[in-house]
């Protein structure tokens, strides 16, 4: 992919990006071109691949960091929201090609701050 970046995306380098910034500037430009080979990769690195991120956010949502009570109570402030339809369950959206489409929304009782908490492992 960084070969395709290079070759495919130069003109979009500025003269001060190190090589780090121009890949992390170009990056999602590579995706589309190796879409269907990674769709297609066999089981079992794709499985590899699956778990190596679980570990990551195993680690980065288990920490002690995100599972301090008292940081999401000083940071995370409720915020209370009148009832509607994205409270009932759907949100109406304007996405382009899906006009007044509706989709599932958040349930009426999860507030931020107990979701967070949740995922923070916190009862």
């Amino acid at each position: 992919m960084y070969a395709w970046i290079r070759a495919n995306a130069a003109d979009e380098r500025k003269e001060k990006d190190t090589e780090e910034q121009f890949f992390y500037k170009s990056r999602k430009k590579a995706i589309g071109p190796f879409k269907k080979a990674a769709w297609d990769l066999p089981e079992a690195v794709r499985h590899e691949i699956g778990a190596a991120l679980e570990r990551k956010f195993e680690y980065l949502f288990g920490s002690s960091a995100s599972r301090d009570e008292d940081t999401v109570v000083r940071f995370v402030k409720p915020v209370e929201v009148a009832a509607s339809a994205a409270t009932h369950g759907f949100v109406r959206t304007t996405a382009p090609g899906l006009r007044g489409a509706r989709r599932p929304g958040p349930p009426a009782d999860v507030s931020y701050l107990p979701y967070r908490a949740r995922m923070a492992g916190i009862r």
